[in-house]
C-alpha cells in the first residue's frame, strides 16, 4: 500500500504541476466497490491524511440495500453515470485541481473512464475491460496471483496508463 500511496502522490503532483496559477491543495475521491467500503478505504484515507492530503468516501449504495454476496459485482448505475459526466465534461474538470480518484473493484473500472484527473485502479478486474483515451496518468494495481493478471497485462501500452502487479496476490487483498 506504501507504494501505492507513493505513486498517487506522485501521479497528482505530476498533474497538478502544469496546472496555473497558485497550487490547489490536493483532494482524493475514493469510490467503494459494488459490495460497499467493507473497511477497504480506511488505512487508505489515514495514509493519505498523514501526508496532508485530504479525502472523501463517496457511497453509491442504497440505504437499506446491505452487502451484496456477489464476487463480480457491477458498478452501481449512480458511479457509472458520475464517472460518464466527469468523462464527457459534464460536470467541473478535474484537470489541474490537484483532485485524484480512487475506485475499489468495480469502482476502479469506473475511474478508468474518467480521462481528466489522475486515477488509481486498485483491482479492477481486468478481464473484457478496455480503456478510453486518457489525459491524465493512471496507476492499475493488481495482484499477480489472480485469475484475471494476463487480462491486466494485456493492458500495457495505453496512454497514461502505469501498472503494479502484486505478487503472491489475488482479488480483494485490502480486505481487512
Amino acid at each position: 500500500m506504501t507504494r501505492t500511496l507513493g505513486l498517487l502522490a506522485g501521479l497528482m503532483l505530476s498533474a497538478t504541476a502544469a496546472a496555473s496559477g497558485p497550487p490547489a491543495s490536493p483532494f482524493v475521491i475514493l469510490l467503494p466497490d459494488a459490495t460497499g467500503d467493507e473497511g477497504r478505504s480506511e488505512p487508505y484515507v489515514d495514509a493519505l491524511s498523514a501526508r496532508g492530503i485530504a479525502t472523501l468516501v463517496l457511497g453509491f449504495e442504497e440505504a437499506d440495500e446491505g452487502p451484496r454476496a456477489s464476487l463480480v459485482p457491477a458498478p452501481s448505475r449512480d458511479a457509472e453515470e458520475l464517472a460518464r459526466s466527469w468523462a464527457a465534461g459534464e460536470m467541473p474538470s478535474l484537470a489541474g485541481r490537484g483532485v485524484a480518484l480512487i475506485g475499489f473493484g468495480a469502482a476502479a473500472r469506473v475511474v478508468l473512464g474518467t480521462g481528466d484527473a489522475p486515477v488509481v485502479a486498485l483491482d479492477p478486474g481486468c478481464r473484457g475491460l478496455s480503456l478510453p483515451a486518457r489525459s491524465a496518468p493512471a496507476l492499475l494495481v493488481h495482484g499477480l496471483a489472480a485469475p484475471d493478471a494476463r487480462d491486466c497485462a494485456a493492458l500495457d501500452g495505453n496512454a497514461g496508463l502505469e501498472r503494479l502487479a502484486l505478487r503472491g496476490i489475488t482479488h480483494g487483498w485490502d480486505l481487512p
